[in-house]
């Protein structure tokens, strides 16, 4: 049998231990790219839709002001896109920093309220209109009563649309400035 060297049983276990280095390094490297890359992905994603729900909104506000109803299409617009929204939570954690994760879904659940407010009253006041033009009682109150309720309230969502609306541009402010 032969002698192994002591010196060769150390060269082998430092080569050993400098590969498992250099692959540590370089899984290390990989993932961190990785993960940047999934980050501007993510950015890229949730600002073009952040970006095109600005606009439904607007196109909401123009035609509660034109025509003094919420559009059954715009609405149902919003609630795609949040429910693409509502898709990219599970990957918020691929954005910079907390505060952007938690404003995140702090604003995509203000939007899912608000317009979930809005299909509500804009729903209840079609009801009523319908039960007032086939003259049957309505259930809350006289016609004139309801479109007070209307227009007040739709001012009140109009003001949270609005806010929402603000804070996406802020929102979109802090992904894009690195």
């Amino acid at each position: 049998m032969e002698k192994i060297e002591p010196s060769s049983v150390l060269l082998i276990f430092l080569g050993s231990v400098l590969t498992f280095l250099a692959t540590l390094l370089v899984e290390t490297i990989k993932n961190n790219r990785e993960a940047s890359q999934r980050t501007v992905n993510l950015q890229l994603l949730i600002r073009q839709e952040l970006i095109f729900v600005k606009k439904l909104l607007e196109r909401l506000k123009t035609t509660l002001e034109l025509k003094n109803y919420y559009g059954y299409d715009i609405l149902d617009q919003l609630v795609k896109s949040l429910g693409v929204l509502e898709s990219y939570k599970k990957d918020v954690i691929y954005l910079t920093t907390i505060d952007q994760q938690e404003e995140y879904i702090d604003l995509v659940s203000d939007l899912s309220s608000s317009l979930s407010n809005s299909r509500s009253l804009q729903t209840l006041f079609d009801t009523q209109k319908k039960l007032h033009d086939e003259d049957s009682k309505l259930t809350i109150g006289t016609f004139k009563e309801l479109q007070e309720y209307f227009n007040q309230t739709k001012l009140q969502y109009s003001i949270e649309f609005v806010e929402i609306k603000r804070r996406i541009d802020e929102f979109l402010k802090k992904i894009t400035d690195k």
